[in-house]
């Protein structure tokens, strides 16, 4: 991920810096809430951490780590700490997911049903919201972060919206192409064959 001309700049602080100016830019256009300095950061250090592991972009982009049994797995976790952890875990990659990438295209089909875009979104609000659950009534320092996982579950759409809007303008994360896209870019079979020889 080229991540416009960054140089040696904090990171993190170049992420908080950017979420700051696209919320500022979508409160023109779209009435939000007053915005949550810790989760401002804790969405900043979520995109630093990414931006700081390139094979999670690459895995994540094709929503191979969407894991469809988060409470399944979650169950089997012995204590309070670690179900936090994977629910906390699985939300941020749904949040990720849904507001970098391209959404689900079709990918991820579950046995029973289609898994949808919404469908995810209110999977990541629900996790937030165990999360929250959870840390609520884990001691110090764990505990602060139940407020963080409140609002992220409250508020989950207009975060996505954050990343949607940071997605192209700041990051220049572009679409990938469908197969069908490529196809018809490249002029077909016959055209695909001529521009790559």
């Amino acid at each position: 991920m080229d991540l416009v001309d960054i140089g040696q700049q904090n990171l993190f602080g170049w992420f908080v810096e950017r979420i700051l100016d696209a919320r500022k830019e979508r409160e023109k256009r779209d009435v939000l809430f007053e915005e949550d300095p810790a989760a401002t950061i804790y969405l900043a250090s979520l995109l630093a951490h990414m931006a700081q592991a390139p094979w999670l972009l690459e895995v994540d982009r094709q929503g191979e780590r969407l894991d469809m049994d988060v409470a399944d797995k979650t169950s089997k976790m012995r204590s309070p700490r670690e179900r936090l952890d994977g629910y906390r875990t699985a939300a941020d990659r749904y949040l990720l997911h849904l507001g970098l990438w391209d959404g689900l295209q079709g990918r991820q089909v579950g046995r029973y049903y289609q898994i949808t875009e919404n469908n995810l979104a209110d999977r990541a609000s629900a996790y937030y919201g165990f999360a929250a659950h959870l840390a609520e009534r884990m001691p110090p320092p764990v505990s602060r972060t139940a407020g963080i996982f409140a609002e992220f579950a409250r508020n989950l759409r207009t975060y996505l919206g954050i990343l949607l809007a940071m997605r192209g303008d700041i990051l220049h994360l572009l679409p990938v192409l469908t197969p069908g896209e490529e196809f018809h870019l490249l002029g077909g079979a016959g055209g695909a064959r001529g521009a790559l020889a």
